[in-house]
């Protein structure tokens, strides 16, 4: 991955960089909803209504689900900070940013909605048992629900996530950088 992102920084062009982060993005969407749609066959309505709510039912607060909690809504928005990357590409064409506006929103608005899919899929096919004992992703405890197909899958989607977060972090250090030095 790290020899991949460099040919692409060394190209200098943010054209190759849009196109395959649009190839890999439509391939991970299309991985968790295959996922989704997967789980979604071992759903059981009743693990959807589990409630492990802190004071209630005489259950003491937890502060470590704190982390929990921030470490998703992190994740769920930093994926966005690579607009930056092509902002200035967007602003020449709009310069009321517009279009960058509403791209962010719409590109949220997605994220949001793949996610809510996601944990419906997962929390019916899963009981809150498995899932509140498991360290990891939900991954593994789908895999035995399902099959090793899960683990194929998953994978790939690991694999392809992680290299994509590389390129638009590469490509904002990259575009960060060339501002430094002077003309």
């Amino acid at each position: 991955i790290f020899f991949i992102g460099l040919y692409f920084l060394s190209r200098k062009s943010l054209n190759s960089t849009v196109a395959s982060a649009l190839v890999i993005g439509a391939i991970n969407i299309s991985l968790i909803l295959i996922l989704s749609l997967v789980a979604f066959t071992y759903m059981q309505p009743g693990n959807l209504f589990h409630v492990n709510l802190p004071f209630v039912g005489g259950r003491p607060f937890d502060a470590s689900i704190l982390e929990l909690i921030f470490g998703v809504v992190l994740l769920a928005y930093f994926g966005h900070t690579s607009c930056g990357n092509c902002a200035r590409v967007v602003l020449r064409r709009d310069p009321s940013a517009r279009s960058l506006i509403w791209g962010s929103i719409t590109a949220l608005t997605v994220t949001m909605i793949l996610y809510c899919i996601w944990v419906l899929a997962i929390n019916g096919a899963i009981a809150p048992e498995a899932l509140a004992i498991k360290l990891g992703t939900s991954l593994a405890p789908l895999a035995v629900r399902v099959g090793p197909c899960v683990h194929i899958l998953g994978s790939i989607f690991v694999i392809l996530s992680i290299g994509t977060v590389y390129f638009h972090l590469s490509l904002g250090l990259f575009y960060l950088i060339e501002e430094r030095p002077p003309k």
